[in-house]
């Protein structure tokens, strides 16, 4: 993956549904929303910390954002998987080829914790 990659924040919501990520090179964000939107957790994972997993439990808001360059991380989730049903997107956020994207990678990689989408911050 490659900085400017946008994943859609999205949730698992079958009560067996956790996902798990592991870096395996480079850097990336996982950050993690309640259900207004507002900014509740971020994760840097980097295989040259000690922060190289997080399992995102079920019917948890979540998105990923890259911030190096070619990076690469493992993804496991139970299955079967069944593209149906696999995931909910949230609302208040763009769809992938949206004009406003990068707002929302910027946000994901840096936003305060505490914070709303950037669309809500606007008067």
């Amino acid at each position: 993956m490659l900085p400017g990659t946008y994943v859609k924040p999205h949730r698992h919501s079958a009560k067996d549904r956790w996902e798990l990520f592991v870096i395996v090179q480079s850097e990336a964000v996982v950050v993690c929303f309640d259900n207004d939107g507002i900014l509740i957790s971020r994760h840097v994972l980097n295989p040259n910390t000690a922060n190289v997993a997080i399992e995102i439990p079920a019917n948890t808001w979540h998105t990923i954002a890259i911030t190096q360059n070619n990076t690469v991380l493992f993804e496991s989730k139970p299955g079967p998987y069944l593209a149906v049903n696999d995931k909910d997107f949230v609302c208040w956020a763009p769809s992938e080829n949206q004009s406003n994207t990068q707002d929302f990678i910027d946000w994901f990689i840096s936003g305060q914790i505490g914070t709303t989408p950037p669309y809500l911050n606007q008067s």
